[in-house]
């Protein structure tokens, strides 16, 4: 493991994405089968926002998510990432990611929507927000 994620950097820096992708598969499928607690998960997710695989991170964390599996920086890199891919638009799974990340740490997440406040262009954002974050 410690091999591939040396590997993969370097392969990054040289540009040879065939290397690329054989490292970021094994890291990939490493993580997905010896994910020991939600920290590696979160990790996991991490990784894969590093190499703009953004659809890999919301893949995952959805998963973990409707398990019940997540911890608050899953849920709140979960929100984000949805947030950014535009995979908030009219998802009912969005608006829940966003209710747990609230009930995790609404000061957090009322942070987190003031620094970023394009998120209220959402209309149920919008309105958790100014019931919440008063």
């Amino acid at each position: 493991m410690n091999l591939h994620l040396t590997f993969i950097k370097y392969f990054g820096q040289i540009n040879d994405s065939k290397n690329i992708s054989k490292s970021f598969d094994f890291i990939t499928d490493y993580f997905k089968t010896n994910s020991l607690n939600k920290k590696d998960d979160v990790d996991l997710a991490l990784f894969f926002n590093h190499w703009s695989m953004y659809n890999m991170t919301v893949n995952h964390l959805l998963n973990q998510f409707e398990r019940k599996k997540l911890n608050e920086n899953g849920l709140f890199i979960l929100a984000e990432t949805m947030n950014f891919t535009n995979l908030s638009d009219g998802s009912d799974t969005y608006i829940e990611v966003n209710k747990q990340a609230i009930q995790s740490n609404k000061i957090r997440w009322c942070e987190w929507i003031n620094h970023d406040f394009q998120v209220k262009r959402n209309v149920q954002i919008k309105r958790m927000y100014c019931e919440s974050c008063k």
